[in-house]
């Protein structure tokens, strides 16, 4: 994946269609140019669900809008491939969510109420991931304790 947030980007790298554009010197698109703020690694990684459906969403209108979860953990995972430590402190602070998403974990709920009227059966998560989350909760809990100062 390197440091691309969606395989789009790659697909139109590669595709016989594109070549002869790709393989021109092309003056800058300024309208592109002018959105570009809006797709930086760290806004896509912390973006609102309002700068999703505004800014990105109709740029990619053929992905998904309920697809912001995954913008946000490859947005992430391009941050950390980058290797560019001005990035710590907002991988930092979205580390645990991103690293369950990583993992495959889907998010659980967990609360009063009747679960089986707000999630559908296609929604249903087998014991096996919760187990795996509770582990990666109780590692990252584990961490936070040993990392506070004394």
């Amino acid at each position: 994946m390197g440091t691309r947030v969606y395989g789009c980007d790659r697909c139109q790298e590669v595709c016989p269609r594109n070549q002869p554009w790709m393989n021109q010197d092309l003056p800058d698109n300024p309208g592109l140019e002018a959105r570009a703020d809006d797709f930086a690694l760290d806004v896509l990684l912390t973006m609102s669900q309002e700068h999703y459906v505004d800014k990105v969403w109709p740029m990619t209108f053929y992905i998904s809008r309920k697809n912001i979860a995954k913008w946000r953990m490859n947005a992430a995972r391009a941050l950390g491939n980058l290797g560019d430590r001005a990035y710590t402190q907002v991988l930092a602070e979205t580390l645990a969510a991103n690293q369950l998403w990583s993992a495959g974990v889907k998010p659980i709920v967990i609360g009063c109420g009747q679960l089986e009227k707000a999630h559908g059966p296609e929604e249903s998560v087998a014991f096996a991931q919760v187990r795996q989350a509770a582990e990666l909760y109780y590692r990252l809990a584990l961490n936070l304790v040993r990392s506070r100062p004394d």
